[in-house]
């Protein structure tokens, strides 16, 4: 018996299949960053920037404040 854990309502998991070439870009993007973050945090870092710039809506530190 598989039980799920609930859901804490921050946030949620979304699994993304990358080619290659995309990943070795996003790899060269962390290692120039002063504080090289993982792949999922470079991820986030990229689209919450690009909603910035290009989305609706406030963006989720917005809502903190």
């Amino acid at each position: 018996m598989n039980q799920k854990k609930p859901r804490s309502g921050i946030s949620e998991p979304v699994l993304v299949r990358l080619p290659d070439e995309l990943l070795q870009r996003l790899d060269a993007l962390r290692r120039a960053e002063d504080d090289p973050p993982t792949r999922p945090a470079m991820i986030r870092r990229i689209l919450t920037e690009w909603m910035d710039q290009n989305g609706p809506g406030p963006s989720p530190s917005d809502k903190e404040e």
